[in-house]
């Protein structure tokens, strides 16, 4: 769910593209940000715990990270208008936001058991709740550009200097907005490995890895000698 990865080895991806473009007009209205969202389902497939958490990753979109479970991407762009005069002021500052969610979504099949179909919802569910929250950060991130982009400007000698200031701070909160995902993420990692599908998926190869350690026929090679013995 988030860029640089998540507490779960990057299966959370999150991606943020920006773009930023200073226009020197001479008038417009004050904008408030923008915000267009999107959600894009990728269907799972599996009869099995282990089978669906593998689909999931199959099938998942990728990061920056590797494979995820889910992602977002925010696509963060400014525009400036500044009015020249005496001194120069910043008539308009007005952040565009998109946003796209990418969330599993289990595929339509009547062989899965219903306590499988409890777990797959309540891992879906977990995965909506968190890449809302991630959602929520980029949004909180947006106001407070915006009103740091303000200051830096009003506190600016000159246009030209009003200009590297609103993009120093545009790049700052997109950087500070970085750090508030990786937090969220690291408080969360514990409870992404607690996941009942993660859990039983992750039991399921265990228990297939230690039965190719340790074949099943090895406890009737043991009775034989002990039947051997009696005589």
């Amino acid at each position: 769910m988030r860029r640089q990865g998540s507490g779960l080895s990057g299966l959370l991806t999150r991606c943020a593209s920006l773009a930023a473009g200073i226009l020197l007009l001479q008038a417009s209205a004050v904008s408030a940000p923008r915000v267009t969202s999107s959600i894009i389902y990728f269907p799972v497939r599996g009869t099995t715990p282990s089978a669906l958490y593998a689909d999931v990753l199959r099938s998942a979109p990728r990061g920056q990270s590797g494979r995820a479970m889910a992602t977002t991407q925010a696509k963060i762009t400014q525009d400036a208008t500044i009015r020249r005069g005496a001194r120069c002021r910043l008539e308009s500052y007005r952040l565009d936001v998109k946003i796209t969610t990418r969330l599993p979504r289990l595929a339509e099949n009547r062989r899965i058991s219903p306590a499988l179909r409890r777990t797959w919802n309540g891992f879906a569910s977990y995965v909506r709740r968190h890449e809302a929250r991630h959602k929520a950060i980029y949004l909180r991130c947006v106001r407070k550009i915006e009103a740091g982009a303000r200051r830096a400007f009003n506190k600016a000698g000159s246009c030209r200097a009003a200009k590297s200031a609103l993009q120093r701070m545009f790049l700052r909160g997109l950087a500070r907005c970085e750090a508030l995902h990786a937090g969220y993420d690291r408080r969360e990692a514990g409870r992404i490995k607690r996941l009942p599908l993660i859990v039983q998926a992750t039991r399921s190869r265990r228990q297939r890895a230690r039965a190719v350690r340790h074949p099943r026929h090895l406890p009737h090679r043991n009775k034989r000698r002990r039947l051997m013995s009696r005589r």
